[in-house]
C-alpha cells in the first residue's frame, strides 16, 4: 500500500464535532417547505408525491451528518442512486435536494480517512448511475463530478485549517504552562529560602532567647503554608483537563494497628514494643543526664556524672510510653583519666 494512501486511511475523525446545533434545525425549516413547494408548483416533475416523500424522508440526515457522516451519505446517496432504476419514467430532479451537498461536505470535514474513502464511492456511484440510466448527459456527469470534488476539497480545506488552529492553541497553552512552571519554581524557591534562613536564625538564638525559636517556627509555618497554597493553585492551572483528585488514598491493612474494616482495639504487644522502642530512641538524646551548660571544670579533671563517682550506674528520669512508665538506663559512664603531672 502506498504511504500516502495509508496515511489517508489512518486519518482519525476531526475532534470537537458538535452533535446538533441551531443551524441544523434552521436548515430543515428552510428545506422542508422548499421541497413541498417545488413538488406542488413544478409541472414537469414526474411522480410528484413519491419524489416529495423521498426528499422529505432524506432531510433528517442533516441532523447526524457530523456524528455519523458515512452512514448518512450511504443512506442518502444510496437511495438517490437506485431511484432511477426503481421508479419508471424520468427520475426526480429536484433542486431542493441540494442539501445532499452538505452531507458530502460533512463527510470530508468531520469524518475519518476510511469513512471519506468509503463515502466517496457512494457519491461517485450516484453520479455514475445517473449517467448510466440516461437521466443526465455526459456533460452533466462531468459537471456533477466537478461539483462533488469541489465540495470535498472545501471540506478538507476547512478541516486542515481547523486542525492548524487547534495546534496553535495547544502550542500557546504549552508556552503558558512553561511560564507558569518557571514562576512556580521561583516562588517556591523564595519561600524555601526564607524558611531556611529563619530556621538558622532560630537555632542560633534558641540558647539565649527561647522565644526567638518559637517565633522562627511560626514564620516557617506561615511560609510553608503560603508555598503549599501557591503550589496547589499553580498545579490546578497546569492541569490540562483533569480535576484534582480529592479522594483519600486507600489505606492498607498494615498501615494501622487493626485490619481494614475492623473496629480499633487495644494495641498488641508487638505494637506497644515498637512504639516504646520509638519513644526510647526519640528520648535517648534528652535522657542521658549530661549537663548541657558549660561548667568551669579544670582540663585535668574531666566532668563525670555523679552516679559514676559513687559506683552505681546512672539512671535517667522515667518516661511514659503508652500506659507504662519505664526508666531508661543511661549509657555507661566513661572512665576518668588520671590527671597529668
Amino acid at each position: 500500500m502506498h504511504p500516502r494512501l495509508r496515511a489517508i486511511l489512518a486519518e482519525p475523525r476531526a475532534p470537537l464535532a458538535p452533535a446538533r446545533v441551531w443551524r441544523d434545525w434552521a436548515l430543515i425549516a428552510v428545506f422542508a417547505p422548499a421541497i413541498v413547494l417545488e413538488g406542488v408548483f413544478r409541472p414537469d416533475l414526474p411522480w410528484r408525491a413519491g419524489c416529495v416523500v423521498v426528499a422529505l424522508a432524506l432531510l433528517p440526515t442533516l441532523l447526524w451528518r457530523r456524528t455519523q457522516p458515512l452512514a448518512m451519505v450511504a443512506v442518502a446517496y444510496g437511495v438517490t442512486a437506485v431511484g432511477p432504476f426503481v421508479l419508471p419514467g424520468d427520475p426526480c430532479h429536484m433542486y431542493s435536494t441540494g442539501f445532499l451537498l452538505l452531507l458530502t461536505y460533512a463527510l470530508f470535514r468531520w469524518g475519518g480517512g476510511r469513512e471519506a474513502v468509503a463515502g466517496s464511492a457512494f457519491v461517485a456511484a450516484k453520479v455514475a448511475f445517473a449517467g448510466v440510466a440516461g437521466a443526465i448527459g455526459g456533460g452533466e456527469v462531468i459537471a456533477g463530478f466537478a461539483v462533488m470534488f469541489g465540495v470535498a476539497t472545501l471540506g478538507v480545506a476547512v478541516r486542515f485549517r481547523a486542525s492548524a488552529r487547534l495546534r496553535e492553541l495547544d502550542r500557546a497553552k504549552l508556552l503558558e504552562r512553561e511560564r507558569l512552571a518557571r514562576d512556580l519554581h521561583d516562588t517556591v524557591a523564595h519561600h524555601v529560602s526564607a524558611m531556611a534562613i529563619r530556621a538558622q536564625a532560630g537555632i542560633a538564638a534558641s540558647a539565649t532567647q527561647p522565644d526567638a525559636a518559637v517565633e522562627a517556627l511560626r514564620v516557617i509555618e506561615a511560609e510553608a503554608s503560603r508555598a503549599l497554597a501557591e503550589m496547589r493553585a499553580m498545579v490546578r492551572v497546569l492541569r490540562r483537563d483533569q480535576p484534582a483528585d480529592l479522594a483519600p488514598s486507600p489505606r492498607s491493612p498494615t498501615s494501622s494497628g487493626s485490619p481494614a474494616g475492623s473496629a480499633p482495639g487495644p494495641p498488641s504487644p508487638s505494637t506497644s514494643a515498637a512504639t516504646c522502642g520509638t519513644c526510647r530512641r526519640r528520648s535517648a538524646p534528652r535522657s542521658t543526664g549530661w549537663p548541657r551548660s558549660r561548667s568551669p571544670t579544670p582540663a585535668a579533671t574531666p566532668a563525670t556524672p555523679p552516679a559514676s563517682r559513687s559506683g552505681s550506674p546512672p539512671t535517667t528520669p522515667p518516661y511514659t510510653c503508652g500506659s507504662a512508665t519505664t526508666a531508661s538506663p543511661a549509657p555507661p559512664a566513661r572512665p576518668a583519666r588520671p590527671a597529668s603531672a
